[in-house]
Protein backbone atom coordinates (compact mmCIF):
# COMPACT_ATOMS: atom_id res chain seq x y z
CA UNK A 1 0.00 0.00 0.00
CA UNK A 2 2.84 2.57 1.03
CA UNK A 3 4.34 1.75 -2.59
CA UNK A 4 2.03 4.52 -4.07
CA UNK A 5 2.46 6.98 -1.30
CA UNK A 6 6.74 7.10 -1.85
CA UNK A 7 6.86 6.93 -5.33
CA UNK A 8 5.50 10.27 -5.70
CA UNK A 9 6.73 12.67 -2.89
CA UNK A 10 9.35 13.95 -5.04
CA UNK A 11 7.79 14.83 -8.20
CA UNK A 12 5.88 17.12 -5.93
CA UNK A 13 9.17 19.00 -4.99
CA UNK A 14 10.72 18.73 -8.88
CA UNK A 15 7.24 20.96 -9.58
CA UNK A 16 7.23 23.32 -6.88
CA UNK A 17 11.21 23.92 -7.41
CA UNK A 18 10.83 24.65 -11.25
CA UNK A 19 7.83 26.72 -10.54
CA UNK A 20 9.48 29.57 -9.50
CA UNK A 21 11.98 29.21 -12.77
CA UNK A 22 12.66 32.86 -14.95
CA UNK A 23 14.15 33.40 -18.70
CA UNK A 24 17.11 33.66 -17.23
CA UNK A 25 17.34 30.05 -15.82
CA UNK A 26 16.23 28.74 -19.49
CA UNK A 27 18.96 30.27 -20.86
CA UNK A 28 21.48 28.45 -18.86
CA UNK A 29 23.43 25.53 -20.44
CA UNK A 30 21.76 23.28 -16.97
CA UNK A 31 20.25 23.50 -14.28
CA UNK A 32 21.77 21.52 -11.35
CA UNK A 33 20.16 21.85 -7.42
CA UNK A 34 21.16 19.72 -4.16
CA UNK A 35 17.83 20.07 -1.45
CA UNK A 36 18.30 19.13 1.72
CA UNK A 37 15.29 18.85 3.97
CA UNK A 38 14.52 18.68 7.21
CA UNK A 39 10.68 17.40 8.12
CA UNK A 40 8.63 17.72 11.50
CA UNK A 41 6.62 14.88 10.34
CA UNK A 42 6.29 11.81 7.71
CA UNK A 43 4.50 13.27 5.47
CA UNK A 44 4.04 12.53 1.62
CA UNK A 45 2.51 15.53 -0.15
CA UNK A 46 1.71 14.25 -3.78
CA UNK A 47 -0.84 11.64 -2.45
CA UNK A 48 -1.64 13.74 0.75
CA UNK A 49 -1.18 11.24 3.53
CA UNK A 50 0.52 12.31 6.85
CA UNK A 51 2.21 8.84 7.92
CA UNK A 52 3.88 9.89 11.56
CA UNK A 53 5.36 12.09 13.67
CA UNK A 54 8.49 11.01 13.40
CA UNK A 55 11.42 13.79 12.33
CA UNK A 56 13.10 12.74 9.07
CA UNK A 57 15.78 14.06 6.62
CA UNK A 58 15.70 13.96 2.73
CA UNK A 59 17.64 15.37 -0.07
CA UNK A 60 16.94 15.83 -3.60
CA UNK A 61 19.25 16.19 -6.82
CA UNK A 62 17.55 17.28 -9.99
CA UNK A 63 19.52 18.49 -13.11
CA UNK A 64 18.13 19.52 -16.48
CA UNK A 65 18.88 20.28 -19.71
CA UNK A 66 17.12 20.54 -23.17
CA UNK A 67 13.83 19.91 -21.20
CA UNK A 68 15.72 16.82 -20.60
CA UNK A 69 16.60 15.63 -16.78
CA UNK A 70 16.61 13.31 -14.12
CA UNK A 71 16.14 13.11 -10.21
CA UNK A 72 17.52 11.29 -7.19
CA UNK A 73 16.05 11.48 -3.79
CA UNK A 74 16.87 9.79 -0.48
CA UNK A 75 14.45 9.93 2.62
CA UNK A 76 15.77 8.54 6.51
CA UNK A 77 13.30 8.76 9.01
CA UNK A 78 15.23 9.81 12.03
CA UNK A 79 13.10 8.05 14.55
CA UNK A 80 12.92 4.79 12.89
CA UNK A 81 14.69 2.96 10.04
CA UNK A 82 12.05 0.73 10.06
CA UNK A 83 8.90 3.15 8.80
CA UNK A 84 8.34 3.54 4.99
CA UNK A 85 9.97 6.98 5.30
CA UNK A 86 13.09 5.33 4.35
CA UNK A 87 13.45 4.75 0.45
CA UNK A 88 15.84 5.98 -2.03
CA UNK A 89 13.76 6.97 -5.72
CA UNK A 90 15.67 7.75 -9.17
CA UNK A 91 13.51 8.98 -12.20
CA UNK A 92 14.34 10.10 -15.55
CA UNK A 93 12.26 12.84 -17.02
CA UNK A 94 11.10 14.69 -20.54
CA UNK A 95 9.56 18.00 -20.60
CA UNK A 96 7.10 19.25 -23.71
CA UNK A 97 7.31 22.74 -23.64
CA UNK A 98 3.80 23.95 -25.95
CA UNK A 99 3.60 27.53 -25.32
CA UNK A 100 5.26 30.42 -23.18
CA UNK A 101 2.56 28.80 -20.28
CA UNK A 102 2.07 25.33 -21.02
CA UNK A 103 4.22 22.31 -20.09
CA UNK A 104 3.45 18.55 -19.78
CA UNK A 105 5.67 16.60 -18.56
CA UNK A 106 6.50 12.64 -18.62
CA UNK A 107 8.52 11.12 -15.79
CA UNK A 108 9.76 7.24 -14.99
CA UNK A 109 11.22 5.71 -12.50
CA UNK A 110 11.83 3.17 -9.82
CA UNK A 111 11.07 2.97 -6.24
CA UNK A 112 13.46 1.36 -3.64
CA UNK A 113 11.56 0.76 -0.68
CA UNK A 114 14.45 0.83 2.13
CA UNK A 115 12.78 -0.37 5.81
CA UNK A 116 14.66 -3.58 6.11
CA UNK A 117 17.32 -3.58 2.92
CA UNK A 118 18.44 -1.30 -0.06
CA UNK A 119 15.51 -2.87 -2.16
CA UNK A 120 12.65 -4.51 -0.25
CA UNK A 121 10.89 -7.67 -1.93
CA UNK A 122 7.41 -6.68 -2.93
CA UNK A 123 7.20 -3.23 -1.98
CA UNK A 124 9.98 -1.77 -4.61
CA UNK A 125 8.48 -1.21 -7.82
CA UNK A 126 8.58 1.05 -11.32
CA UNK A 127 6.32 3.89 -11.57
CA UNK A 128 5.02 6.54 -14.42
CA UNK A 129 3.55 9.92 -14.95
CA UNK A 130 2.12 12.77 -16.76
CA UNK A 131 2.34 16.01 -15.47
CA UNK A 132 0.88 19.23 -17.21
CA UNK A 133 1.64 23.07 -15.83
CA UNK A 134 -0.10 25.95 -17.15
CA UNK A 135 1.07 29.55 -15.46
CA UNK A 136 -1.90 31.57 -16.02
CA UNK A 137 0.18 34.41 -14.64
CA UNK A 138 2.83 35.45 -12.81
CA UNK A 139 1.64 35.19 -9.65
CA UNK A 140 -1.12 32.03 -10.40
CA UNK A 141 0.35 28.32 -11.59
CA UNK A 142 -2.18 25.11 -12.18
CA UNK A 143 -0.61 21.78 -11.89
CA UNK A 144 -2.21 18.41 -12.70
CA UNK A 145 -0.16 14.96 -12.42
CA UNK A 146 -1.34 11.59 -12.87
CA UNK A 147 0.68 9.06 -11.47
CA UNK A 148 0.53 5.34 -12.72
CA UNK A 149 2.36 3.43 -9.67
CA UNK A 150 3.49 -0.02 -8.36
CA UNK A 151 3.06 -0.81 -12.51
CA UNK A 152 4.19 -4.84 -11.50
CA UNK A 153 2.39 -5.66 -8.30
CA UNK A 154 -0.42 -3.50 -7.97
CA UNK A 155 -0.76 -0.84 -10.24
CA UNK A 156 -2.91 2.43 -8.77
CA UNK A 157 -3.59 5.95 -10.36
CA UNK A 158 -3.37 9.20 -7.73
CA UNK A 159 -4.16 12.29 -9.50
CA UNK A 160 -2.97 15.46 -7.88
CA UNK A 161 -4.33 18.73 -8.53
CA UNK A 162 -2.25 21.71 -7.17
CA UNK A 163 -2.74 25.23 -7.20
CA UNK A 164 0.08 27.37 -6.39
CA UNK A 165 -0.23 31.03 -5.66
CA UNK A 166 2.27 33.52 -4.86
CA UNK A 167 2.05 37.01 -3.03
CA UNK A 168 5.08 39.14 -2.29
CA UNK A 169 7.42 37.08 -0.85
CA UNK A 170 5.05 34.10 0.54
CA UNK A 171 3.72 31.01 -1.72
CA UNK A 172 0.29 29.45 -0.86
CA UNK A 173 0.08 25.79 -2.36
CA UNK A 174 -3.54 24.38 -3.12
CA UNK A 175 -3.65 20.34 -3.13
CA UNK A 176 -6.49 17.91 -3.82
CA UNK A 177 -5.33 14.04 -4.19
CA UNK A 178 -7.31 11.45 -5.14
CA UNK A 179 -5.72 7.41 -5.03
CA UNK A 180 -7.70 4.66 -6.97
CA UNK A 181 -6.74 0.88 -6.81
CA UNK A 182 -7.76 -0.89 -10.14
CA UNK A 183 -7.98 -4.19 -8.30
CA UNK A 184 -9.64 -3.34 -5.52
CA UNK A 185 -11.82 -0.05 -6.96
CA UNK A 186 -10.73 1.54 -3.60
CA UNK A 187 -11.23 5.56 -3.32
CA UNK A 188 -9.79 8.08 -1.04
CA UNK A 189 -9.70 11.74 -1.26
CA UNK A 190 -7.72 14.28 0.76
CA UNK A 191 -6.21 18.17 0.08
CA UNK A 192 -3.69 19.98 1.68
CA UNK A 193 -2.90 23.64 1.95
CA UNK A 194 0.80 24.63 2.47
CA UNK A 195 2.01 27.97 3.08
CA UNK A 196 5.72 28.53 1.88
CA UNK A 197 7.23 31.64 4.24
CA UNK A 198 10.06 34.40 2.16
CA UNK A 199 13.01 32.72 1.60
CA UNK A 200 15.94 33.61 3.55
CA UNK A 201 19.24 34.05 1.12
CA UNK A 202 22.31 33.11 2.61
CA UNK A 203 24.61 33.58 -0.90
CA UNK A 204 24.03 33.96 -4.50
CA UNK A 205 23.52 30.21 -4.59
CA UNK A 206 22.38 29.10 -0.75
CA UNK A 207 18.83 29.68 0.55
CA UNK A 208 16.49 28.31 3.29
CA UNK A 209 12.98 28.16 2.89
CA UNK A 210 10.69 27.18 5.43
CA UNK A 211 7.24 26.06 5.06
CA UNK A 212 4.04 25.08 7.17
CA UNK A 213 1.87 22.31 5.94
CA UNK A 214 -2.08 21.00 7.10
CA UNK A 215 -3.68 18.16 5.70
CA UNK A 216 -6.60 16.39 6.36
CA UNK A 217 -8.61 13.27 4.28
CA UNK A 218 -12.10 14.42 2.68
CA UNK A 219 -13.25 10.74 2.64
CA UNK A 220 -14.35 8.74 5.40
CA UNK A 221 -12.11 6.08 4.13
CA UNK A 222 -7.99 6.21 3.86
CA UNK A 223 -5.50 3.95 4.11
CA UNK A 224 -4.78 1.90 7.69
CA UNK A 225 -1.33 3.64 7.65
CA UNK A 226 -2.35 7.18 7.19
CA UNK A 227 -3.58 9.61 9.50
CA UNK A 228 -6.91 11.57 9.81
CA UNK A 229 -5.04 14.76 9.59
CA UNK A 230 -2.23 17.10 10.92
CA UNK A 231 0.49 19.72 10.59
CA UNK A 232 3.71 19.54 9.33
CA UNK A 233 6.83 22.16 9.16
CA UNK A 234 9.69 21.44 6.94
CA UNK A 235 12.97 23.36 6.42
CA UNK A 236 14.42 23.27 3.35
CA UNK A 237 18.05 24.44 1.81
CA UNK A 238 18.28 24.45 -1.43
CA UNK A 239 21.81 24.74 -3.20
CA UNK A 240 22.06 25.95 -6.65
CA UNK A 241 24.41 24.60 -8.83
CA UNK A 242 23.71 25.72 -12.26
CA UNK A 243 25.96 27.05 -14.79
Amino acid sequence: MMRSLLTISLLFSIAINSQGQTKTDSAKLYTLTISPRLNSAGYFPFTGALLNHHANFDFTVAFEKNNYGFFLFQSFDLVDNKSYINYFQPAAFKKFPLSSSLTLGVYFGYLFSQTNSFKDKGESDYFGALSQHWDINKKLRLENTMLFGDLTIQPKLINRLLLLYTVKKFRFDFCLHQRVVFDTKDLTASAAIAVNLPKLKITDRFSVQPTITYQSYLTKARPGYALKDGFLFSLTFPIDLSK
